[in-house]
């Protein structure tokens, strides 16, 4: 399954007038590239939220604040207990307790350090700034608490989003797969064989000037968190006649309706699709397969415009013993030197068709 970018080309000319449009934000930092300054005011958010799995949390009453550190702070047992942990108060040592699956995170007040019992061996971590009792609530960096239960956590600064994920994918895979290096548009045309039809990398910017923030130490935060706010129809705030709004995958039977569902159900329905990948190949029958992939994986490229989605994952791969090798040689490329009896994982990259009302995965290669 090679590379194609076909898809891309054949609606470039007529996605490519469309606005970018994102949450309004009072920020107005900029991002530059080697061709194209952009200002976040028109693409980003300055309003501060905490995602867990891709789902915002709700603080109801005591809110997140920047301390005298610049450091942002956050309602500790809002975030917990939405991970399933349990907490408590000990009032003898003023310090919130948090426990989950034989983890127990002890965090002071007044104290830069947070104590973590594991496997009965306690070790300490220290963070970069105190944790404080306000609103009668403990705050603390949450990243802290949050890695210290297993969990990944990185940030948006586009969108001034705290992610944190504790899903399919483990932390150190997350890392792994956000860390591969995405092409950008030139580079993607020259890659494929195919022209860019006169278009440069600059003008590639101009059109989706958010493109601009998907590089660099956050690049792909910005670019998964830009996907889940953007669903396809969006683009029906600034032109009434763009359609389709309403999706259905092809092999889940899902659906998505742009503006009677939260935004993020379109990327739970382009993840569902990628799951037909299994499907297909292991209806052929020359290897089986499983896909592991979740919402932290999923991403807007930096080559493909707003209707395209792309979704990181490992793919398990069983090869028979009296697989035809040739065939799968031929076939699946992304399995590169295959040999009969093994087993293996696979970083891999799936572009999920979202141009048309029907939703489904097209393309996939090996990442490297």
């Amino acid at each position: 399954m090679k590379k194609r970018i076909s898809l891309l080309l054949a609606v470039v000319m007529i996605v490519s007038a469309f606005c970018v449009t994102g949450a309004a934000a009072a920020d107005t930092t900029t991002a530059t590239t080697g061709t194209t300054t952009t200002n976040t005011a028109a693409i980003g958010s300055s309003v501060l939220t905490v995602k867990y799995n891709g789902e915002a949390i709700t603080f109801p009453d005591a809110q997140p604040f920047v301390d005298e550190n610049s450091r942002t702070l956050i309602p500790v047992r809002f975030v917990a207990e939405t991970m399933g942990a349990d907490v408590s108060w000990n009032s003898d040592t003023q310090a919130a307790v948090i426990k989950q699956n034989g983890v127990v995170i002890t965090v002071p007040i007044g104290s830069d350090t947070i104590s973590v019992t594991k496997d009965s061996s306690t070790s300490t971590v220290k963070m970069d700034t105190q944790a404080v009792l306000a609103n009668d609530r403990t705050y603390v960096p949450i990243r802290y608490v949050a890695e210290a239960l297993g969990a990944w956590v990185s940030y948006s600064p586009l969108f001034t989003t705290v992610q944190i994920y504790e899903d399919v994918l483990t932390a150190g895979e997350i890392t792994r797969l956000h860390s591969y290096y995405d092409m950008t548009w030139e580079e993607a045309c020259k890659n494929s064989g195919e022209s860019n039809y006169g278009s440069t990398d600059e003008d590639w910017e101009k059109d989706y000037p958010q493109v601009a923030y998907f590089t660099g130490t956050y690049g792909f935060e910005n670019a998964n968190e830009w996907k889940l706010r953007h669903p396809n129809g969006i683009e029906r705030k600034t032109y009434s006649w763009v359609s389709p709004t309403a999706y259905t995958g092809a092999v889940s039977g899902k659906t998505y309706t742009y503006g009677s569902q939260p935004d993020v159900d379109f990327a739970k329905l382009v993840l569902a699709e990628t799951y037909g990948v299994e499907k297909e190949l292991n209806s052929a029958g020359k290897v089986t397969i499983s896909l592991k992939t979740d919402l932290s994986c999923v991403y807007a490229s930096r080559h493909a415009n707003e209707s395209g989605t792309y979704v990181r994952g490992i793919l398990t791969v069983k090869i028979p013993k009296n697989a035809d090798i040739s065939w799968i040689t031929k076939n699946y490329d992304f399995i590169s030197n295959p040999k009969a009896g093994e087993t293996r994982d696979i970083d891999v990259e799936i572009h999920v068709n979202t141009f048309t009302s029907n939703i489904y995965w097209d393309e996939m290669t090996a990442l490297k």
